[in-house]
């Protein structure tokens, strides 16, 4: 039988498959960080993790207002020189 945090390492390495992913994490929505792949060494986890919470609680402040229903995803896109990067 699978653990919880095998399942959901699972989902991560899938997602890893699609490349291009520098950082993925599951994330509870008060910032737990629940698993984690870093693809490239001296991202911060714990960092992504509280971030992605604060982007959820505010989007779904401002989605419930407008629609009365949670986010499905949230994307947050940078850029830099070299490449872009999505959250």
């Amino acid at each position: 039988m699978e653990t919880i945090a095998k399942s959901l390492e699972k989902i991560l390495t899938d997602l890893e498959a699609v490349g291009g992913i520098e950082l993925s994490a599951i994330v509870s929505r008060q910032g737990l960080l629940m698993v984690s792949k870093d693809t490239k060494n001296g991202l911060s986890s714990e960092a992504f993790a509280a971030l992605t919470a604060t982007l959820y609680m505010s989007a779904e402040s401002i989605t419930q207002r407008l629609n009365e229903q949670e986010p499905k995803s949230i994307v947050v896109e940078t850029g830099d020189k070299q490449h872009g990067r999505s959250i």
